[in-house]
């Protein structure tokens, strides 16, 4: 017959394999690493792009055309120096407001 203790002792150890088993079983497993994140990436900005549409008959900006249809290029306001600065490309805004351009 078995003593009392070796009794204890055998449900015991019987309990702590049947505890270990089971954290075991619930244990993430390292043969497959987790994929990492994509970096985020910011857009890139076109500084040279047009603010907005151009507008016939008035030459405010290079792009826009005149009243025969021709494109206004180095006639517009934008182009003269003096005078009235319009904001025509993306280049001339500033996240506080818009830039002073020479």
């Amino acid at each position: 017959m078995m003593d009392v203790r070796e009794c204890d002792k055998r449900v015991l150890s019987d309990r702590y394999v049947r505890m270990v088993g089971s954290l075991l079983m619930q244990a993430p497993t390292n043969s497959t690493p987790e994929p990492k994140p994509e970096p985020t990436q910011t857009p890139q900005v076109n500084l040279d792009a047009p603010v907005r549409d151009p507008v016939s008959g008035s030459c405010d900006c290079p792009y826009d055309t005149d009243r025969r249809g021709r494109s206004c290029g180095k006639r517009s306001a934008y182009s003269r120096p003096g005078g009235r600065s319009p904001i025509c490309y993306v280049r001339d805004l500033q996240a506080g407001g818009y830039a002073y351009r020479q």
